[in-house]
């Protein structure tokens, strides 16, 4: 099965939390869903959202380095994205 990452690629703290809050609490994602990759520097998003799979990344650039490569070998996974990539 293909897993769907959900991309926050911006640190606006106000959006991520509402994203993640939305797919925990009111969406209720199913497992492949719930992975995440969160650019923000907040290192408790784990703990608050725990139902949710969250690789944070302190900037744009750490992320790109980890994402780029793992989407272009992979063929198991989807991304979307919110939020300025670039």
């Amino acid at each position: 099965m293909t897993a769907l990452i959900h991309v926050l690629g911006s640190d606006i703290p106000h959006h991520n939390r509402t994203m993640l809050a939305f797919f925990q609490d009111t969406l209720g994602a199913p497992e492949q869903g719930r992975h995440f990759m969160v650019v923000s520097n907040d290192p408790g998003l784990q703990q608050v959202w725990p139902g949710l799979k969250i690789a944070r990344f302190p900037d744009k650039n750490r992320w790109r380095g980890r994402w780029w490569p793992s989407r272009v070998t992979s063929g198991r996974s989807a991304s979307f994205s919110t939020g300025s990539l670039m």
